[in-house]
């Protein structure tokens, strides 16, 4: 399964912040385990520009 997610915004414990706009998820599903991959890109924040 893929599809395209969203957006997530990440909290350090300095109290900085990061926002990470995902374009796409995949889902891999075997026996009782599930692997999501996520993939996207640092949108504000710490590391903008990098890819996440």
């Amino acid at each position: 399964m893929s599809s395209p997610t969203g957006r997530e915004k990440v909290r350090y414990t300095d109290g900085r912040e990061s926002v990470i706009g995902y374009t796409s998820s995949t889902v891999v599903r075997l026996s009782t385990v599930t692997l999501v991959i996520l993939n996207g890109t640092v949108t504000e924040g710490r590391g903008q520009g990098r890819t996440a």
